[in-house]
């Protein structure tokens, strides 16, 4: 059984609805009520009605229904979005092991395996490869960290923009570039090659006259740490910025272009090591390191 408990002290009853007999007028102040959706059957109605309307407490009035009579009163006290925007079950979940809220769905369910080894497939079609010299400025030799970290490039698989990145490092666009923003669960974003501190940035001219160009085919995907994806501001808009990422990243895939990966990435001289070593002693306010990551030079090999 349900109880509804109406605030009806707040209704003026005027003259003309006191010569209504209770099952009106109850009708009526029921329908003028903002938080209840009326939908009571007239039998419901008629258990409590009289003849003397003085006699109805509006105060503490009770309608009672039960599931015969088919009452579909509903009361929703913090409005339409009272439900939340993370949806049902997502604390349950993970608790379960699930993963958070962003893994999620499509994101949590992927077969990482089977995704490396299409990107695997798409490396082995050609590459050409490519180095970027990083170093943390510091005030002395002593404090100056460097790593010199060789890419892979999908060239055959996604040829513009791959073209696009080699250009721009063998005409020396991304010399003296710094690291502008940190996410050390995502990556390092860089690649800003008109110093606006990563608001900025254009594609090498023989590409587009336009500063920027559109998407290739997103067919890399962003399953472990040291894949080199392109950033964009918004839907093919690619220009010079790109990102390393430094963990497996299901929130980039289907976003950015993936078009290359760090060579040799188990090995102690891909450079990987020496690059974590770097991000993970700069101090970082809001995802900004607080100094000066550069790279020094570039180039192809």
């Amino acid at each position: 059984m349900v109880y509804l408990i109406c605030g009806l002290n707040s209704m003026l009853l005027s003259d003309s609805c006191q010569k209504l007999d209770i099952y009106d007028s109850c009708q009526n102040i029921a329908r003028m009520q903002s938080y209840i959706v009326k939908a009571i059957t007239n039998s419901s109605l008629r258990r409590h009605a009289t003849n003397d309307i003085s006699k109805v407490n509006f105060k503490s009035l009770r309608i009672k229904a039960s599931k015969h009579d088919q009452c579909l009163a509903q009361f929703r006290a913090f409005g339409s979005r009272s439900r939340g925007a993370r949806g049902h079950g997502w604390l349950h979940h993970y608790r379960a092991g699930n993963g958070g809220r962003h893994l999620q769905g499509r994101y949590h369910y992927r077969d990482v395996n089977e995704l490396s080894s299409i990107n695997d497939s798409i490396f082995e079609l050609g590459t050409t490869d490519c180095f970027l010299e990083i170093e943390l400025d510091g005030k002395n030799e002593a404090q100056r960290k460097s790593s010199r970290v060789v890419f892979e490039l999908a060239s055959t698989a996604l040829p513009r923009t791959c073209e696009n990145f080699i250009k721009l490092c063998e005409d020396e666009y991304y010399n003296d570039t710094k690291v502008f923003k940190i996410q050390k669960n995502v990556g390092i974003c860089m690649g800003d090659t008109m110093g606006l501190d990563g608001k900025g940035g254009k594609c090498h001219p023989d590409i587009s006259p336009y500063g920027y160009f559109e998407f290739e085919e997103k067919v890399v995907s962003h399953t472990q740490k040291g894949i080199l994806t392109m950033l964009a501001p918004g839907v093919d808009r690619n220009d010079s910025r790109f990102c390393i990422t430094l963990d497996d990243s299901p929130q980039l895939d289907g976003r950015y272009v993936a078009f290359g990966r760090i060579k040799d990435l188990d090995s102690d001289e891909c450079g990987m090591k020496e690059l974590e070593d770097i991000i993970l002693n700069v101090f970082t306010k809001k995802g900004t390191p607080q100094k000066d990551i550069l790279i020094k030079s570039c180039g192809t090999l």
